[in-house]
């Protein structure tokens, strides 16, 4: 049995640790989910469908293991369908997307684009808003990134792409030829950056304003985006999965596989060609005799 244990604890137990468990009926999983959207997540708002979807997948897992064990006769909750997720899935940017996203960006989004390209930090204050410059091994070409508290690794170092390197060492010039040195890698004005959805959504819509072809890049597309970008793209050409969920900061490999590779049809196509060939010699004489 696999499950969430601390959303366990903290979301599912309080809600059903006084009831009898051959008591439990479908009815009381509604009442948990109508319960859950009247909660708040730490930031404000209410939990996704999708998370609690999880926790009830959660349920099921513990009753199903109860059964397994002999701990109780059945599953009383069996058989409960769940509301529908809603979970988008948003095909990663493409190389195309990605250059012309950088084209049309503020100079702190070009820095946030490519960085996060390179290494797959995870967007926000913690991990590539907290990148600093004093964090930078030029010599190993490596960088410290902080974990987000994501129940994964606390920190990690993380190779530096060549291209990258370029990047960094003449963005690096810049900022100690400021009057006041900066230490934050990704800042606007010298100051700490904790967004970007607000700047990275009118880099995307200029860069599709000025696409000579219409319907370039006119879909949704999250800074999130190109954290998946350079997990999917790795792993299209063939990258070592443990070595790229390291890299992320993921728990373990299936955390990397389940959440991104995925999107990927490039992927499931090559999965596909790779399977052996059928002697299809005996079906063509069966299809002659009955045509004849």
């Amino acid at each position: 049995m696999t499950f969430d244990k601390w959303s366990f604890i903290g979301t599912v137990l309080p809600f059903f640790g006084s009831h009898d468990v051959y008591a439990l009926a479908h009815s009381d999983l509604d009442e948990f989910i109508i319960h859950r959207k009247g909660q708040k997540t730490k930031k404000g708002t209410p939990p996704k469908q999708v998370s609690i979807n999880r926790e009830i997948d959660d349920i099921q897992s513990y009753l199903n293991w109860c059964v397994t064990n002999k701990k109780i006769l059945n599953n009383p909750l069996k058989g409960f369908k769940r509301p529908k997720d809603d979970r988008e899935v948003i095909a990663p940017p493409t190389i195309n997307e990605i250059n012309k996203i950088i084209k049309n960006a503020a100079p702190h989004i070009q820095r946030f684009v490519i960085i996060s390209y390179y290494i797959g930090a995870r967007p926000g204050p913690i991990e590539i808003g907290a990148l600093k410059w004093s964090k930078i091994s030029w010599d190993e070409k490596k960088i410290l990134i902080r974990s987000a508290d994501k129940k994964g690794i606390i920190g990690r170092r993380v190779n530096i792409h060549e291209t990258l390197l370029i990047f960094l060492r003449q963005w690096y010039i810049e900022d100690q030829n400021k009057d006041i040195p900066i230490d934050n890698i990704i800042h606007y004005r010298g100051k700490p950056v904790t967004s970007i959805k607000k700047a990275f959504q009118r880099a995307k819509e200029r860069a599709f304003q000025r696409a000579k072809e219409r319907a370039f890049i006119y879909r949704r597309l999250r800074p999130y985006d190109i954290r998946h970008a350079h997990v999917t793209h790795q792993l299209e050409e063939g990258a070592d999965i443990k070595a790229v969920s390291l890299n992320v900061g993921h728990k373990s490999p299936d955390t990397t596989r389940k959440v991104y590779q995925h999107v990927s049809g490039k992927l499931q196509k090559e999965a596909i060609e790779k399977l052996p060939s059928l002697d299809t010699s005996t079906l063509t004489e069966i299809f002659k005799k009955k045509l004849g």
